[in-house]
């Protein structure tokens, strides 16, 4: 049963952490950013096709993960035709709250990284820091309260299936309260739910949606915060040398 949701919070994660360096340079200040401007194309026409470009990759990504497992869970699992299409719908669907979300933190620790001199090098940082944080915190979020210890015997390493059995259902809560949209496709997929199904499209598309038209609005000025730089504090005033 936390196959579903296993995929859809694992292929989340993984889209996460790779859009948020991809954020700046697809989505924000990317290098042919000033040409585009210049040229008579809608804001809006050069947003949706930055966005169209992550989204194909980030559901690539996101198809590595979820496939397989997809494939595990109808080896073991009888699997009506309907669910089959909210595994392909979940597949499509899953990559787009995170990327919202990266590329809003991607911009922020690119709005940070700019006023430094090495802006690259900071960006990094940032980003890594950020990605292992996230990490601490799902982590913590897993094994806070599991005690995985009591699973295993000290003395023989023997795992105690009857008690791994029992933390399913603790683990398909943690998930479920870590990230609300892996319960809407688990619902869909588990229990054939067409409603959750379509709570979880809706969702997900309006958010997009909604992403996409806030973004053309104030495009131009992300940008030009994002490429502005700290001019250097060291410089010196010297005689300008005029040829005779």
């Amino acid at each position: 049963d936390p196959i579903p949701g296993v995929a859809m919070v694992l292929s989340s994660l993984i889209t996460l952490f790779f859009t948020i360096f991809k954020a700046n340079g697809d989505l924000f200040a990317f290098r042919d950013y000033d040409t585009l401007m210049s040229l008579p194309i809608p804001i809006r026409t050069v947003i949706y096709s930055r966005l169209g470009n992550m989204y194909f990759w980030n559901t690539f990504i996101a198809s590595l993960v979820m496939v397989p497992m997809a494939i595990v869970y109808t080896l073991f699992v009888d699997t009506s035709f309907p669910v089959l299409l909210f595994w392909i719908g979940g597949i499509l669907l899953t990559c787009l709250i995170p990327t919202i979300i990266a590329s809003f933190f991607g911009a922020l620790i690119t709005a940070v990284a700019s006023k430094f001199r090495y802006a690259n090098i900071v960006s990094s940082v940032l980003g890594i820091g950020f990605v292992v944080a996230l990490m601490v915190v799902s982590m913590s979020f897993t094994t806070g309260s599991s005690g995985l210890g009591q699973y295993v015997d000290p003395v023989t390493g023997e795992v105690d299936v009857a008690a791994i059995s029992s933390l399913v259902p603790v683990i398909s809560d943690m998930i479920y309260h870590f990230y609300p949209p892996a319960m809407l496709f688990a619902d869909s997929i588990i229990n054939g739910n067409m409603i959750s199904f379509l709570m979880l499209f809706g969702v997900s598309v309006i958010l997009y949606g909604l992403f996409a038209r806030l973004l053309s609005m104030k495009y131009r000025q992300i940008n030009s915060a994002l490429t502005s730089r700290v001019s250097r504090s060291d410089y010196k005033m010297e005689v300008l040398q005029q040829g005779s």
